[in-house]
Order: C-alpha cells, then sequence, then structure tokens
C-alpha cells in the first residue's frame, strides 16, 4: 500500500527499508517531543494506534480463537 516503503524494499531490500522507516519515524518523533509539540505527537500516537495496532490485534485476536 505504500509506494514509497515498495520502493524502497525493492532499492534495498526488506530488512534495511523497514529499518529506515522505523528510525524515520523515531527521529520525527524525537523533533517532535525536544521542540514541545506535544499535541502534534499525541495526534499521531493516536493515529498510529488506531491505524497500526489496533486492525492487528483484530486480525491476530481471529486468528487465535
Amino acid at each position: 500500500g505504500n509506494l514509497l516503503l515498495a520502493a524502497s524494499i525493492e532499492a534495498i531490500g526488506a530488512p534495511r527499508a523497514l529499518l529506515a522507516a522505523k528510525l524515520l519515524a523515531c527521529v520525527c518523533g524525537y523533533i517532535l517531543f525536544r521542540t514541545q509539540s506535544y499535541r502534534p505527537l499525541a495526534i499521531a500516537a493516536g493515529l498510529y494506534i488506531g491505524v497500526a495496532i489496533v486492525p492487528w490485534i483484530g486480525i491476530l485476536g481471529n486468528v487465535v480463537l
């Protein structure tokens, strides 16, 4: 679904591309934290939980049951 990530995986391989994506996300979060931009950081964290974590909990919950 993510064209930039897919292109990165093709160019440098899955492990390096995924590590780079996660490191970029961590750096962006750190910058928001250090600049005391707590509201955008809280919104980003909420979106991440809603879009990335909750669906996987539902998927894994159905597999286990």
